[in-house]
């Protein structure tokens, strides 16, 4: 399991992550807050949970959730430091 937090040319921040580690972030994203909703377009997906809105990409599969505003952004550090926590339930899968 390999997630990264690395910043986007408009200063927001993404995690990517591999194909096959999708199902650990959903439980670690439901397991901090709460329900997620995903919406669907032609070739991105809005991914909404904890009152923010996130941008889902999976361009050759490399997957990443990127946020759009300040609080996306320590969300998604949050996320990040949970998946990656040495010990952690999430660092484990």
């Amino acid at each position: 399991m390999s997630f990264s937090l690395l910043p986007t040319p408009s200063g927001s921040l993404s995690v990517e992550f591999e194909p096959q580690d999708h199902a650990a972030l959903k439980a670690a994203v439901e397991d901090i807050f709460g329900a997620l909703q995903v919406t669907w377009s032609a070739t991105l997906a809005e991914v909404k949970f904890g009152g923010e809105a996130f941008t889902y990409a999976d361009e050759w599969d490399h997957p990443c959730l990127i946020a759009s505003t300040p609080r996306g952004n320590t969300m998604l550090q949050a996320l990040h430091a949970r998946l990656t926590a040495d010990g952690g339930e999430f660092g484990r899968r």
